[in-house]
C-alpha cells in the first residue's frame, strides 16, 4: 500500500471520528466562517451509517472492509437515507446506500439535504492532484504531514504532495476556505472542493 493512499486512509478515519470537526488542532490560525445558507451544494456519493458513529456520512471514500469501518466524507441530515431502495443493512452495525445525487445546503459542518435523494448508476469522479503536483519535494512532504495533522479543524478530505507545496481536497472550497488555508500553510497550496455549487 503507498504511503498517498495510507494517508487518504488515516484523514478518512479522522475526520469521520472526528464528526463535525470539533477536535483540537494544534494549528488555530485555520478558522471556519459560515457560508451563506442560501448556498446550495451538490455531490454524488453514497451514505454510510455506522453506529459507533452516530450520525450518516456522504462519502467520499470508503474503507474497504465489510462492513466498512468507515469513510471519508461529510455528516449529512435532512433525509431517511435508510429506506433508500437498495441500502444494504450490516447486521444491527449500520447500513450504507447505493450512490445517490443529493442537492443541499451546506453550514461549514454538515451537508443538509433540500431535495429528494435520486439514485445513480455512476459515481462522481473525486477531484485529484493536479498533473504538476507528479514532482515534489521534501517541503511538500514536510507540508502534507503538518495539514494531516490539522485534518478534524480543516475538515480535510485528501492530500498530496505539490512541489514544495500541496494540494487539498476539502468539502466546500468557497473564497473564505481557501483564503483560511492559505494563510495558514502558504499562498500556493491548491484547494480544491468536494462538494459542488448547484
Amino acid at each position: 500500500m503507498s504511503t498517498r493512499i495510507l494517508l487518504v486512509l488515516v484523514l478518512a478515519v479522522t475526520f469521520a471520528a472526528a464528526g463535525c470537526g470539533g477536535g483540537s488542532t494544534h494549528n488555530a490560525s485555520v478558522s471556519h466562517r459560515k457560508p451563506s445558507a442560501s448556498r446550495t451544494y451538490g455531490v454524488v456519493a453514497p451514505i454510510l451509517y455506522l453506529k459507533k458513529i452516530g450520525h450518516p456520512l456522504a462519502c467520499n471514500s470508503v474503507l474497504q472492509s465489510l462492513p466498512p469501518a468507515s469513510c471519508g466524507g461529510v455528516p449529512v441530515a435532512g433525509y431517511d437515507f435508510k429506506h433508500v431502495p437498495g441500502v444494504v443493512h450490516f447486521h444491527g452495525m449500520g447500513w450504507q446506500t447505493p450512490p445517490l445525487r443529493l442537492i443541499g445546503t451546506w453550514d461549514g459542518h454538515r451537508l443538509t439535504v433540500t431535495e429528494t435523494p435520486v439514485r445513480v448508476t455512476r459515481p462522481q469522479r473525486t477531484p485529484g492532484a493536479p498533473r504538476k503536483c507528479t514532482i515534489h519535494g521534501t517541503a511538500g512532504d514536510a507540508l502534507v504531514e503538518r495539514i494531516s495533522h490539522d485534518a478534524s479543524a480543516t475538515g480535510l478530505l485528501s492530500a498530496s504532495p505539490c512541489r514544495d507545496s500541496a494540494w487539498v481536497l476539502v468539502p466546500v472550497a468557497d473564497k473564505a476556505t481557501i483564503s483560511s488555508l492559505q494563510q495558514a500553510y502558504g499562498d500556493a497550496l491548491l484547494v480544491s472542493g468536494w462538494l459542488r455549487p448547484h
